[in-house]
């Protein structure tokens, strides 16, 4: 059994990560872990470590989903993300 391949999604937008879920599941060939916050994304990447990041650039503030978007938020989960050991790796 080959087994399958885990896909990380980083996005606030509720509807797209449905979609998402939705496509990348249909066949059952992949698994796809989801978070809509910065903070999340990064703590489930630590954890998982998955096979490849999908990565909202643009995302709200450290306030949640109710604050502005920051232009820079994405931007800077991934320099995270390719400083921590962990995760460094991770294609995103």
């Amino acid at each position: 059994m080959i087994p399958k391949a885990r896909i990380l999604l980083i996005d606030d937008d509720h509807s797209l990560i449905h979609l998402y879920t939705l496509k990348f599941t249909i066949d059952g060939s992949l698994e796809l872990l989801t978070a809509d916050t910065q903070e999340r994304g990064l703590e489930v990447a630590q954890q998982v470590r998955p096979d490849l990041i999908l990565l909202d650039l643009i995302m709200p503030k450290q306030g949640g989903l109710n604050s502005s978007l920051d232009k820079e938020a994405g931007f800077q989960l991934l320099g995270t993300l390719k400083k921590d050991s962990l995760t460094r790796d991770i294609p995103v």
